[in-house]
Formats: C-alpha cells, sequence, structure tokens
C-alpha cells in the first residue's frame, strides 16, 4: 500500500492467505477483496479477514475480482465464477475455471474460462443477471476456440476486444475482427 510517501508491503505474516497476490478491488463500502493463489480475503485497511465459500473451504487461485455496479463482488478463478451480494450470500455462476471477468456499460458480465469438460480449450460469455430476489442468470457463449484468453475490455463504441495467446480480437455484436501477431496467428 502507497500512502503517497512510502510503501508498506503486506503478506501471510500479515495475514494474507498467501503471498501470490492475484486480483485486488475495492467494494462501494471502502472493503478490499485480494485474490490470491492460495485464497481470497477481505482488508478493511486494518484487518485481513478470510473470504470462504459457503461450506468454509477458500477461494483457490483467484484470477479475476470486479466489484459491479450493483454492489456485488466476482471471483473468477479455479472454483468458477461467483457472485458475492451484497447480503452476504454467494451463489456460484459458472463451475469450470475463469480467468478473467468485465462489466460492459450494459450492466452484462463477461467472462473468459476454460470450456466445461474440455481442457485446452477457451470459450468467452456474457451473463445477463435479473435483478435479485430472483437473480436469473442468462448466459451466451459468444466464442470458444483452442486458444487462452487474456483481458476483456469494452471500446468507446461498445465493442468487447478479447486478448488471447496470438493477437487480440474485437467482437462487434455480431463478427469478430482479429488482429494477429506478428508470428501470423489469428
Amino acid at each position: 500500500r502507497y500512502d503517497g510517501a512510502s510503501f508498506h508491503n503486506f503478506n501471510s505474516e500479515n495475514g494474507l492467505p498467501n503471498d501470490q497476490v492475484n486480483a485486488i478491488v475495492q467494494d462501494q463500502d471502502g472493503m478490499y477483496w485480494i485474490g490470491t493463489r492460495g485464497g481470497t480475503c477481505t482488508f478493511n485497511g486494518e484487518t485481513f479477514r478470510p473470504y470462504n465459500q459457503r461450506d468454509g473451504s477458500p477461494f483457490m487461485n483467484v484470477r479475476s475480482i470486479i466489484a459491479d455496479r450493483s454492489g456485488h463482488v466476482w471471483l473468477g478463478g479455479n472454483d468458477g465464477l461467483w457472485q458475492c451480494r451484497r447480503d452476504g450470500s454467494q451463489a456460484q455462476i459458472a463451475s469450470q475455471f475463469t480467468g478473467y471477468i468485465y462489466q460492459d456499460r450494459s450492466g452484462h458480465i463477461w467472462t473468459s474460462s476454460e470450456t466445461p469438460g474440455d481442457r485446452g480449450r477457451w470459450m468467452l460469455t456474457r451473463y445477463h443477471i435479473s435483478p435479485l430476489p430472483y437473480a436469473e442468470v442468462i448466459s451466451t457463449e459468444i466464442l470458444t476456440r483452442d486458444d487462452m484468453f487474456f483481458g476483456i475490455l469494452e471500446d468507446r463504441g461498445g465493442g468487447i476486444w478479447l486478448g488471447t495467446l496470438h493477437g487480440a480480437g474485437r467482437y462487434d455484436g455480431h463478427t469478430f475482427e482479429w488482429f494477429r501477431g506478428s508470428d501470423g496467428h489469428k
């Protein structure tokens, strides 16, 4: 943590579940959520508290965390995609490894994840979650490829950008335009 003059380093000796930190986000209430390879925790500025699944097991290898505009926190990692709601409840939205999470201007949640039961294939999925108390999940698989996906971002025109091992693609809502790396891969 940088206070404007110096850094203060935190690690497992201070209460982090693991020293390998993958993701940090601050929610609407000012709480920090920290995803590590060995678990997830919250930090109120003074104390780290483990944040676990309903059954008490830790969220492992959390790769991405976002706080959506409704105040819910989303975790993606080895345990899939989870919505951690402001009322304290949790919902597992998908069970496969989830690498990246993004919320677009329309409120849709986009993820990159492994395809169910087919390691090595990746998919880009868009989720629409209806408001609580029903929280119906409507998922749309946008793309599946034999290519790992890294990063998701919406541009000013509403296009969704996706980074891959072999370049980047832009989805305009109907089709992808691919931009190749110097190795010629799409």
